[in-house]
Formats: structure tokens, sequence, C-alpha cells
């Protein structure tokens, strides 16, 4: 770049600017660089675990009940209550696990509607005489 190329930048009286740089005229033109715009998550995406292991203590907890009535380690069966209740937490946190997993891949498949209806209507096209 010669003195020639170089046009200073500053204010209107032609006093160089602190921190700007001459502009070059013969210059070639840079193509616009793209920059991606972040994609931001939904309010419902990010709930969506939250979601998911709201549902997962749920079913878990549904397991426990119903295992703590097949088992019932109250009443005549006192002596061997410690080994039932644990036999309860075990299928509780089983079936959490097992729930949280299974529900976890079916979030992953995704089904989002259509955006727009079918073009040939809801039953399809309806030139048929019938």
């Amino acid at each position: 770049m010669s003195p020639q190329d170089a046009v200073p930048v500053g204010d209107a009286e032609g006093r160089a600017v602190p921190g700007e740089r001459p502009v070059e005229q013969n210059a070639p033109e840079r193509p616009p660089t793209s920059v991606p715009t972040p994609i931001l998550p939904t309010r419902r995406d990010r709930t969506r675990p939250l979601e998911l292991l709201g549902l997962s203590a749920a079913l878990a907890a549904f397991a426990g009940v119903v295992a703590a009535i097949v088992l019932h380690p109250w009443g005549e069966f006192a002596e061997q209550a410690a080994q039932s209740w644990l036999l309860v937490l075990i299928v509780s946190g089983a079936a959490f696990v097992l729930s949280l997993v299974t529900l976890a891949m079916l979030s992953l498949g995704g089904y989002e509607p259509p955006k727009q209806p079918p073009a040939g209507g809801v039953l399809g096209d309806d030139s048929s005489p019938h």
C-alpha cells in the first residue's frame, strides 16, 4: 500500500481519530462473512428433561406402590419387612431407570406435525365420481 492509496480517517477537519485505520481506495472488496446465528432453544425444549424426569418418577412411584401392595411388608409379615421394603425400593429404582430410558428414546423420534395441510385435502383427491 502506497501513501497515495491510503485515505486518512478523521473528523471533519481532517484530524486523525485514535483507533481508526486509514481506508484503502484500491482495496478489493471482501465478501461479507457469514456468521451463523445461534439457535436458541424454546422454553419447551429447555423443560423437556424435567418433563421426562417427572413422568419417570411418577411411573416409578406407581411401580413402588404396586410392589408394596403385593409384598405388603406390614402386619403378619413384619419379620421380613426390611427385605420387602428393600425389594420395593429396587423395583421403584428399576422402573425409574427403565421408564426414563424408554421415554428418552421415544422423544428422540420427535414427531413434528406438518406445517401445511396436504394438497389434495384430508381424504385425497376428490375427482372421482363416487
